[in-house]
């Protein structure tokens, strides 16, 4: 049962991504005040989630937050809450935050008791709405070579839905520090802008084929540009202007579809590896046997190349490539990164 003084407490590790540089909420690589708010509200949720009837959860409505103090990346941050009233399904909790060198945020924040299904149907109701929005942005952008204003558009969306997968592949790559790494197809710019959160000391290289996908990703990256971290390339996988055994990995997110001679691609991707190196290639989709309708429409409307599991092993082997690697997602998603290594 709900009652005032209910307490939470949970404990993270400040990382380069939970940064204000990486987040955008300041130009620092301290804690971001939004991953402090962040905080603040997964300890309250959980505080009071299983004194909740069944079905029903809660959101967060409103933050009165004050970040009192910075701390550095590495270090540890525990947050701590408290429930101080219950106004019907109201919850208004005190939050704090705290370093190993003591407290920096405190405030209030306030959450409601909601129903899980009803609240998520409300939710669901503007997807519709939004999806058949984003599939016109998508046809007018060319997801095979975004262009115009509506290619600005489509690449903007994909920096959001492609988050995910990307995110998980960057966990495969597992990049080092000081490592030089290609994205081969670098759209709207995002994997860059992540890949640079943990590579300090290394340099990126950005190439896509059509030239608003440059422009966006300069747009993004603007200050890897400016200090010649990054370097951008508008060229054809087929076709590299790159110098051979060059680079510690390459990535690909969701682009692989689109090169047209893939073998070649690989091959040019192999050329340019170091020898020893890993190149990463990932799409959200792979011929498994269970693609629904909607995404086989999809492939045919856009004349996607989506190979399976066996297809993919033997281009990379054609390739070159000394060793190949599948990983496959856990998450029910028909996700994949496949891993060449020269």
């Amino acid at each position: 049962m709900l009652k005032v003084g209910i307490e939470g407490r949970r404990e993270i590790v400040v990382t380069r991504d939970k940064s204000a540089k990486f987040m955008e909420s300041g130009g620092l690589e301290i804690f971001a005040t939004p991953m402090m708010i962040a905080l603040m509200e997964a300890v309250a949720f959980d505080s009071v989630v299983d004194y909740l009837e069944e079905g029903q959860g809660t959101v967060g409505t409103k933050v009165d937050i004050e970040h009192i103090s910075p701390t550095p990346i590495g270090m540890k941050v525990t947050g701590v809450s408290k429930l101080t009233e219950i106004d019907r399904r109201r919850l208004v909790f005190e939050v704090e935050a705290y370093d190993e060198n003591g407290l920096i945020g405190k405030g209030i924040h306030e959450r409601f008791i909601i129903d899980n299904e009803k609240f998520q149907k409300k939710a669901n109701a503007k997807l519709s709405e939004t999806a058949n929005a984003a599939e016109s942005i998508t046809e007018e952008g060319n997801p095979a070579k975004p262009f115009g204003e509506y290619g600005v558009k489509m690449l903007n969306l994909m920096n959001d839905s492609h988050f995910a997968v990307s995110g998980w592949m960057l966990d495969i790559v597992g990049a080092s520090d000081g490592d030089r790494i290609l994205d081969v197809g670098c759209g709207g710019g995002m994997t860059l802008r992540r890949l640079s959160s943990q590579v300090m000391s290394g340099s990126l290289v950005g190439l896509d084929y059509s030239p608003v996908a440059i422009e966006e990703t300069a747009k993004l990256n603007k200050e890897d540009i400016s200090t010649g971290k990054l370097k951008l390339v508008e060229a054809t996988v087929c076709d590299m202007p790159l110098k051979s055994d060059s680079f510690d990995k390459i990535v690909s997110v969701e682009s692989f579809y689109f090169w047209g001679n893939h073998l070649r691609g690989l091959k040019e991707i192999r050329r340019v590896l170091k020898p020893g190196g890993a190149a990463f290639i990932c799409t959200d989709i792979y011929e498994n046997g269970k693609l629904d309708d909607k995404v086989r429409e999809n492939i045919s409307k856009y004349n996607m190349f989506v190979p399976t599991v066996e297809e993919f092993k033997d281009l990379f082997l054609k390739a070159g490539f000394d060793k190949v690697i599948i990983h496959t997602s856990d998450n029910g998603k028909p996700w994949i990164c496949v891993e060449g290594i020269k």
